[in-house]
């Protein structure tokens, strides 16, 4: 059987939520120093809240990696470009349909139990919801494969997926 493996590297668009929690961070860390004049430790503390504005920071800088493999869509979440965490693994023979997440296809299933947002968040990119049968009903996956995916992912379930 042809094995088929297919990699693909999308990163998420800082959102405006993301730039006010920076903006907290760093207002949290100007406040502690300030405090350090009257504080014993307060220098310590300020030291910390740096160091922990550092760790935070990389976890703003988001991207996901989808991997398709042997009839599995593999998402790992990469933060800082550093630190990689597997986020899930969808098992395509319990595949319902894919299609653009705007399509009437998908007007069946707007109740699903859970949706995970793999997405850029860039207005006018095109996201695709893959709904997958899990263990406690239908759920739905927003991502943005290219056509690469997508047509590896046609030959494997013809129809299933909608372009």
């Amino acid at each position: 059987m042809n094995e088929v493996f297919i990699e693909q590297l999308v990163k998420r668009k800082t959102t405006s939520k993301s730039i006010l929690a920076k903006v907290a961070l760093i207002f949290a860390t100007v406040i502690v120093f300030a405090l350090s004049l009257i504080l014993p430790f307060g220098l310590v503390l300020g030291i910390i809240m740096v160091l922990l504005d550092v760790y935070l920071f990389k976890m703003f800088d988001l991207e996901f990696e989808y991997t398709y493999i042997r009839g599995e869509l593999s998402v790992d979440k990469i933060m800082g470009k550093e630190r990689r965490k597997k986020a899930a693994t969808f098992d395509l023979s319990k595949l319902e349909i894919v299609a653009p997440s705007d399509s009437y296809l998908l007007d069946s299933f707007r109740n699903c139990n859970k949706v995970y947002d793999y997405t850029t968040l860039e207005e006018g990119a095109k996201v695709y919801a893959m709904i997958i049968h899990g263990n406690n009903g239908y759920e739905k996956v927003l991502f943005e494969p290219n056509s690469e995916m997508l047509s590896a992912m046609r030959d494997a379930h013809p129809r299933k997926i909608n372009i």
